[in-house]
């Protein structure tokens, strides 16, 4: 990484966050000699078609929660794969989460198959005759600013959406191939509780009427959450029985973000109707929550691909979405209700700006769309029932298995020309 990369990350790590880096550095270099002694070990094995997953499986980020998706359609469609795992903090995820997809050491084979799948960064050294796929996601506040360096060394950047793929491809020099994976969204978790028994375990009264919205306070801009409070509060002021439910990641991070929420919902006279779960939750506890709620909302300004929504919709929950970016890949007008919006361009480092223009949704439309929803069950079970139908086959076992045959197959045709 060059010396700007570097200033960037320390801006985006903080004080905090660079001395966790430090502390992290002997882990680092203990498993950057096991996958240099494992290389030198296995450099002459034949590779055959699949996947090598290096990453951080075991951690609570987003993108680590995709990996393990990922990992697990993979098994579910039979794909071959192997794992390892390069986390070593955040351990909030449950053993049992991750445990039996990893590969065991004494299995593994850095050259085992002809490609390798990385997050953003990658323990392995550049020279290894492998070739190197990067999964990113849009949704980088500051646009590529910070990982730009991290996705030229890739042989191969994966989007998982229509949208991603077209600002990579944009932005990415051409040296640097873009391709296409259909986002693994795994199953519904086994152990989901039905609506009444996930009312029981998250507090939430069985009569009432309850919105539900799943974000990362970090990203609090794009995610829009005071758009979501004010949509809110113009469909249901003093509406006891009508709640938001407010799964927000990230608060210990950024108590002053949390306080703007706070406030901005004492200001609105709803902070009585608010229901914030911060804890983390495991996958089947999620969705478990998820299907505790009537709908889903997200007023966002910008989506890489909008896990929260598929898996709302996975569960027939009725989605209100803003009508921009990724999810208009899974949500239409049958499937979900879409929020029209107006472009806007913002001038500042830290935020999407860097990725184009941003939306700003209308919110009188979205306080409709919530009224609507609320008055009209039969009206709410047909579009949640529309988008589970739609998001199952979209997202199939079918089309994974096709996407990342096609994945592997062209990566290694490019790579044999």
């Amino acid at each position: 990484m060059n010396f700007l990369a570097a200033i960037n990350q320390l801006r985006t790590w903080g004080i905090r966050g660079a001395f966790r880096a430090i502390l992290r550095l002997p882990h680092d270099f203990a498993i950057r000699r096991f996958l240099l002694r494992n290389a030198r070990e296995h450099l002459n094995t034949r590779q055959t078609n699949g996947i090598t997953v290096i990453a951080p499986i075991s951690g609570a980020y987003s993108l680590s929660k995709t990996m393990r998706d990922f990992v697990i359609r993979m098994r579910n469609v039979g794909f071959p794969h192997q794992v390892f795992d390069t986390n070593c903090s955040d351990r909030k995820v449950s053993r049992n989460e991750y445990e039996d997809l990893l590969t065991p050491k004494h299995e593994f084979n850095v050259y085992k198959y002809n490609c390798i799948v990385e997050m953003l960064t990658s323990p392995l050294p550049h020279n290894l005759p492998v070739r190197r796929c990067r999964i990113a996601f849009w949704e980088s506040e500051a646009g590529l600013l910070d990982v730009y360096p991290y996705l030229c060394d890739a042989d191969t950047v994966i989007a998982m959406s229509d949208y991603n793929f077209a600002y990579f491809r944009r932005m990415l020099p051409s040296s640097v191939n873009v391709a296409k994976l259909i986002y693994p969204l795994m199953p519904i978790p086994v152990g989901v509780l039905g609506k009444l028994e996930a009312r029981m375990r998250f507090g939430i009264r069985p009569d009432d009427f309850v919105v539900f919205y799943n974000f990362d306070i970090r990203a609090d801009y794009r995610k829009n959450p005071l758009g979501t409070l004010s949509a809110f509060c113009a469909a249901f002021k003093d509406i006891d029985s009508c709640k938001l439910v407010l799964k927000i990641n990230g608060i210990t991070a950024c108590p002053e973000k949390m306080a703007s929420i706070i406030g901005e919902a004492k200001k609105l006279g709803i902070l009585r109707q608010i229901v914030i779960i911060s804890e983390y939750l495991s996958q089947s506890d999620l969705y478990s929550l998820v299907n505790a709620c009537d709908v889903y909302l997200s007023l966002h300004r910008g989506e890489g691909f909008g896990i929260g929504i598929a898996e709302a919709m996975q569960l027939a929950k009725p989605v209100v979405v803003t009508a921009y970016s990724a999810p208009l890949e899974f949500c239409n007008e049958e499937t979900s209700i879409l929020v029209p919006f107006r472009s806007i361009t913002v001038d500042d480092n830290r935020l999407v700006s860097k990725m184009g223009p941003c939306a700003d949704p209308d919110m009188p439309a979205a306080a409709t769309a919530l009224q609507r929803l609320y008055h009209d069950p039969g009206f709410a079970g047909k579009i949640g029932e529309c988008g589970r139908q739609f998001v199952n086959h979209h997202f199939s076992d079918e089309a994974f298995k096709a996407s990342i045959e096609g994945l592997v197959t062209r990566g290694a045709d490019n790579a044999s020309r």
